[in-house]
């Protein structure tokens, strides 16, 4: 049964209000395997527009990664200025670059789009407007501001102390945290304006799908919890399972996460958005939003037999299928699909016991004859067998030699050739 949304009446109707409703990493183009994300795009994006449409938020907010690729592709750039004029239609639109994202494509669309109720910022060091003011329909602002994706190269000196680029990211990011906190708040009347802030950005003790791209959020540039602004709420993006920000009392956020499920260390992972009410002076009532369109990732391994027992709940669901077998299953992939006719096979292995690879472990008392044959005498063995060389099998096997034998060991390559080269002055 689907969960009933909210109702779009604020729930301090005697004084100011503010609704939000936050989404995230959308991450368009994508693929899976070799199957396109396109028709599960339009269907979740659909189901956000409708919840937007039935919510009526005083402002929606893209936390970034709306592309999967910095050069997006036609079809995804149609459908991500279509859905978002969709969105803006219903309340002022903000975007942030994530890391998959193009800063200087973003402050394109900023100039072609402003105008329409979307804003997207691409980088709030040189922005002058990262700030954003947008009215609330039961009266005040709410003021956005946004620290976009930094990646490490750009604030950490890569000559430096290794031991100490964690800590020289964390610094950074937090100083630009700050800043940007701080003109959220210059002026801003806490009895009727509202201050968001939005990042992409992986907060230290904050959970990750296995998906996101490694290197970009690991521990070692993780920012600090603590640092996280006090706003009314705070919108992140780049960690793809939803979650509420890690950190102390009082800091009131979530990852939105991904709206589908993107790659298989997200199968079986609920996706959803955030809604968010806010009134002056009270804690943020946080609600998240269920989403449910688009096909379904899903992980198998078992027998042929387990499969069949239950093919009734894969539906259409593009599948990861590990079968497993005493023997090697010819058109493994074939018979798989003739038990799942209406589901996708993305991956499909046969772990057959007959063709596992076996350890060799040599036998003291066979006095070596068990040992694993070294790479020459298996070179040798391929040259008896080939059958077809210009040159001695005996020759090419002493070239061979010449040439492994100081790899082996680390040592310069033999080549008498060189003799015969006229010295460069």
């Amino acid at each position: 049964m689907r969960k009933r949304l909210p109702t779009g009446r604020a729930i301090h109707p005697r004084g100011k209000a503010m609704k939000l409703l936050h989404t995230s990493d959308w991450h368009l183009g994508r693929t899976t395997g070799r199957e396109s994300r396109a028709s599960d795009h339009d269907a979740v994006l659909a189901e956000i527009v409708d919840a937007a449409r039935e919510l009526r938020p005083d402002v929606i907010c893209n936390s970034g990664d709306l592309f999967d690729r910095s050069r997006p592709g036609t079809d995804d750039l149609e459908r991500a200025i279509d859905v978002l004029s969709e969105l803006a239609a219903i309340a002022p639109t903000v975007v942030v670059c994530g890391n998959h994202d193009k800063a200087a494509l973003f402050r394109v669309f900023n100039k072609l789009s402003r105008v329409h109720g979307l804003h997207f910022i691409a980088d709030p060091t040189t922005e002058p407007e990262a700030v954003i003011e947008l009215p609330v329909a039961a009266g005040g602002t709410v003021r956005v501001g946004a620290v976009c994706y930094q990646h490490p190269h750009h604030l950490v000196d890569g000559r430096g102390n290794p031991d100490t680029w964690g800590s020289e990211y964390s610094a950074a990011v937090r100083g630009l945290d700050s800043t940007v906190a701080a003109a959220i708040q210059a002026g801003l009347n806490p009895q009727t304006d509202f201050a968001v802030f939005a990042a992409h950005a992986y907060v230290g003790g904050a959970g990750w799908s296995g998906t996101e791209r490694r290197g970009r959020h690991d521990d070692i540039f993780a920012t600090d919890p603590t640092g996280i602004p006090g706003v009314a709420y705070a919108a992140y993006g780049h960690i793809h399972r939803p979650q509420p920000l890690p950190g102390a009392a009082g800091t009131y956020g979530h990852y939105a996460g991904s709206p589908l499920q993107l790659d298989f260390g997200e199968a079986g992972q609920a996706k959803s958005m955030v809604y968010v009410e806010a009134a002056p002076g009270r804690p943020p009532r946080i609600e998240t939003i269920p989403l449910h369109r688009g096909r379904q990732l899903r992980c198998f391994r078992g027998t042929l037999d387990d499969l069949a027992a239950t093919a009734d709940t894969f539906g259409t669901d593009l599948c990861q299928i590990v079968v497993d077998s005493d023997t090697h299953i010819p058109h493994v992939a074939d018979r798989v699909q003739e038990i799942l006719p209406d589901a996708h096979l993305v991956e499909v292995a046969n772990n057959a016991a007959d063709r596992r690879a076996q350890i060799v472990i040599a036998d003291p008392s066979k006095g070596g004859q068990d040992r694993e044959p070294s790479i020459g005498e298996m070179f040798a063995t391929y040259l008896a067998t080939a059958g077809s060389t210009k040159a001695p099998a005996a020759s090419v096997l002493d070239v061979f030699h010449q040439l492994a034998d100081p790899a082996v060991v680390d040592e310069p390559m033999p080549f008498p050739q060189e003799q015969y080269l006229p010295e460069v002055a």
